[in-house]
């Protein structure tokens, strides 16, 4: 058992991976060895998060005793969080939840032939946005996980 997780950081830093001894990445870099990962939660500059769901992360911040982030831990507020549940049998359950607005930059290289077109997309994601996805929106494919989503509300793309 285990979860994979997915943070985004008030610092800007995007932490994700897999409790169960999967590889945890920071911003695209490898950290493994340089953070503890237990089946519940995992431990980054000696800050454990919980990975249970219990922890809904309140304006970004811990709200159970021993786990983290804490008011005070520069740059470790929560924006945005999503946790993956899973046992020897599978799927349990997944929890997350836009805490505060971020921006998301996207870059997609498209090519044909000789010609190469480049294009930057931004999009804001905020607490009203709603983004709803299910286990069966959610894909795991060696280092890349992806999620499809239904952007419902306030959302917008430039």
């Amino acid at each position: 058992g285990g979860s994979d997780f997915f943070i985004k950081f008030e610092n800007g830093s995007f932490l994700r991976g897999c409790s169960n001894g999967g590889p945890v990445y920071l911003d695209g870099t490898d950290i493994t060895e340089f953070v503890s990962t237990k089946r519940n939660s995992v431990t980054l500059n000696g800050i454990s998060l919980d990975l249970t769901c219990e922890d809904r992360f309140p304006d970004g911040w811990s709200e159970l005793d021993g786990y983290g982030p804490k008011q005070g831990d520069d740059g470790m507020k929560i924006h945005f969080f999503q946790i993956n549940r899973f046992n020897q049998r599978g799927f349990i359950k997944s929890c997350g939840n836009t805490i505060s607005s971020f921006t998301v930059d996207n870059t997609v290289t498209l090519s044909a032939d000789s010609n190469s077109l480049s294009s930057s997309d931004t999009l804001k994601v905020n607490p009203d946005s709603e983004i709803k996805f299910t286990e069966s929106d959610f894909f795991i494919r060696g280092k890349t996980a992806s999620i499809k989503t239904n952007f419902l509300n306030n959302d917008s793309a430039s």
